[in-house]
């Protein structure tokens, strides 16, 4: 639970409401692991996906919305999803065509960038002799994808 300390909210309520909401799941988690001992990650998340949606981490007890959060080891700002797939996820649980189909070379793109995690994954892909286009349409994420390239250095 201590990776909790790394983000902050953009208010202290925003980032009350991440810790309460992560501890909550972690509770979860303990006690479904508790009724299923043989239970994996990966069997508490289905369990959770296919009949108590109502109570995932991103939305019970509080509904965590378009709220940002700024890690201060990644130096980068993200919502709730993008918190999902950074620290909930393994790269091995990727589909292996999205990581293996892209090659170094002068050029890649990231559409519907949100954020910017795929861009900032796959910079030593493609600079510093390349260039990323990452293109984002909706504005407040936009703004969070330029605010996110920036902290990185990245030349825009």
């Amino acid at each position: 639970m201590f990776w909790l300390l790394r983000f902050r909210g953009e208010t202290i309520g925003d980032t009350l409401a991440l810790w309460i909401n992560a501890i909550v799941w972690q509770l979860h988690k303990l006690l479904y692991k508790i009724s299923h001992p043989s239970a994996t990650k990966r069997d508490f998340i289905n369990h959770i996906l296919s009949q108590k949606q109502h109570l995932h981490w991103t939305v019970f007890p509080i509904d965590l919305g378009e709220k940002h959060y700024y890690d201060r080891t990644l130096r980068i700002w993200m919502d709730a999803v993008g918190i999902t797939w950074v620290y909930f996820t393994h790269p091995s649980e990727h589909p292996a065509h999205w990581l293996d189909g892209t090659g170094s070379g002068p050029i890649g793109f990231d559409i519907g960038a949100h954020r910017g995690y795929w861009t900032l994954l796959y910079q030593k892909r493609f600079l510093p002799g390349g260039i990323i286009f990452a293109w984002e349409p909706d504005p407040k994420k936009y703004q969070m994808l330029l605010v996110n390239l920036a902290k990185k250095s990245f030349r825009m």
